[in-house]
């Protein structure tokens, strides 16, 4: 067998002990003291062990010196064997090799001592038995001190790795799952902390699974707007593993395809690839709503069969897929690409990844609940009474951080004659290239609303008069250059009339900031239409 470096320090470490060494001495001094006294009380029993000047011959000082260093080497010889076993020998095995140790070395070392004391060079004068017996007090004294260290030994060991559990399970009550138990042991104790540190590494992805749903929950039930929520998803999920791509789909029932949304890479070429049923990941995924996983060559497979799949990833390698249900219906899918799928495994991370992707649905469904009820259903603007809101809580941050807001109103020039030639559903879809038209030159922060009708509204914040000018007339012309399709083969070009006011310029609340508009609006009507009026140029 070849023994590392670090298995020769792990047995001869002790001899280099200053702690150790005085502790071996104390003891054997102890010991020779004891071992003295019984056998000087012997001595002095028989007349042959003392000369003619009363002083002890010196083969007993001899033999009581052999015995201190037999008893001062023992412990060494005992912690020795102790670790001299194999690493991986059980814990009840090095107990009864120290035992068995501990009842032979003492009567080797009184064979050895005694065959010292018969081959002296001299006449020993002490009578046979009292020879006989001195020994075997010796012998005794040395087999006790030996039993007693070697239990001290072993319990010694096992009590220092029990204090180690111990303080680990402590750390662990206290929530610090950073503190490992390292044991040098490979027996029954080593086990023990082996399987306890794993418990520890678990229960610390565990907890750390919970702590990521909970501050996930604190963070989206703020969002109420889809793009943030699925913004923050990839963020979610690439702090649970290291992908090569992640990718969120969404279901759209009322065509029966998944919709891809977003992915970590953010590549538009992949943006509003569609899927059914059967095709690629997110095909599998609407046929079996479920958490679905494949090998490289699975996955190669598939891929081989799926344009848009090859597009959205292709190369062989570990996915992962997970449905977004709410309330057990599907909403979505959550895709993995190159995924380490052992290690995934191995940290239980599915739980966590299942839960997201429900929360992720659930909070897509209330975004989806708040924008029914906050847009306007035909253009998918803003209803009036969520502007009007908006406008008012606006206004409140104006007025402490001054900084001016504009609100820009118009209607549609001669839109009922639209209607009335044309009929409803002409003048709904002309409505929608108006909405489409506002959402083109506005930006993310600019809250576009229909007010009712034909009647547009749009908050403008930090944009001063001369901002909102430019920004009308860039409406306004958007507008005019629209030709929508009112009929077969019959388009029609419109108009529109716009009026606009600035906080705090034209007014100081929301009520009277909207009065200014449409005061301004009904100026650019009466003006001739196809303008737009500053509500202080009326």
């Amino acid at each position: 067998m070849i023994v590392s470096k670090r298995q020769l320090e792990k047995w001869f470490g002790f001899l280099f002990s200053i702690r150790f060494f005085w502790k071996a001495l104390k003891f054997s001094f102890w010991f020779v003291l004891a071992g003295t006294l019984a056998i000087s009380a012997l001595l002095w029993m028989s007349a042959d062990s003392v000369n003619q000047t009363g002083l002890i011959q010196y083969e007993w000082v001899l033999c009581l010196f052999l015995f201190f260093l037999s008893a001062f080497f023992l412990p060494y010889l005992l912690k020795w064997l102790f670790f001299s076993l194999e690493p991986q020998a059980s814990f009840f095995k090095k107990r009864v090799m120290l035992s068995f140790a501990a009842s032979v070395l003492p009567i080797l070392m009184g064979c050895f001592i005694l065959t010292v004391m018969l081959f002296l060079p001299g006449k020993i004068t002490i009578s046979t038995m009292g020879l006989f017996l001195c020994w075997v007090i010796g012998v005794l004294l040395l087999t006790i001190w030996s039993i007693w260290f070697a239990v001290k030994i072993s319990s010694d060991k096992t009590i220092d790795s029990m204090r180690l559990i111990f303080n680990g399970m402590e750390m662990v009550s206290k929530l610090d799952f950073d503190h490992l138990i390292v044991s040098s042991q490979q027996d029954e104790i080593g086990d023990v902390s082996g399987q306890f540190n794993r418990m520890t590494q678990l229960l610390k992805t565990r907890v750390g699974i919970l702590q990521a749903l909970f501050d996930n929950i604190r963070i989206f039930s703020g969002m109420l707007k889809k793009e943030k929520i699925i913004d923050h998803s990839i963020q979610s999920f690439k702090s649970l593993e290291e992908a090569g791509e992640i990718v969120i789909a969404l279901w759209d029932e009322e065509v029966g395809q998944m919709t891809v949304e977003r992915s970590s890479g953010n590549r538009a070429d992949t943006v509003g690839l569609q899927f059914s049923a059967g095709e690629g990941v997110l095909g599998q995924m609407i046929q079996s709503p479920q958490f679905l996983a494949w090998s490289p060559d699975e996955y190669d497979q598939m891929a081989k069969g799926s344009e848009k799949e090859r597009l959205l990833w292709g190369k062989p390698t570990y996915v992962v897929c997970t449905p977004m249900l709410f309330k057990g219906i599907l909403k979505g899918a959550v895709i993995l690409y190159d995924l380490d799928l052992e290690k995934f495994a191995t940290d239980r991370k599915m739980d966590y990844l299942q839960g997201l992707a429900n929360q992720i649905a659930i909070f897509l469904e209330n975004a989806r609940l708040y924008r029914m009820v906050i847009q306007d259903r035909l253009t998918g603007l803003f209803v009036h009474s969520f502007i009007e809101g908006e406008l008012e809580n606006l206004l409140a941050q104006a007025k402490r951080y001054k900084f001016p807001v504009s609100f820009v109103m118009f209607d549609v020039d001669k839109f009922k004659q639209i209607n009335d030639q044309y009929g409803h559903t002409a003048g709904n879809n002309l409505l929608r290239a108006v909405s489409q038209a506002i959402r083109a030159v506005s930006r993310d922060a600019d809250s576009p609303g229909r007010y009712g009708g034909d009647e547009f509204e749009i908050i403008l914040p930090h944009t001063d008069k001369d901002g909102a000018l430019v920004y009308a007339e860039k409406l306004r012309a958007g507008v005019s250059n629209l030709e929508v399709e009112v009929g077969a083969g019959i388009k029609a070009k419109v108009t529109i009339s716009v009026g606009l006011a600035t906080y705090p310029h034209d007014a100081k609340d929301s009520e009277a900031l909207q009065a200014a508009a449409d005061s301004a609006l009904y100026a650019a009507k009466a003006k001739g239409r196809n303008c737009v009026v500053v509500y202080a140029e009326k």
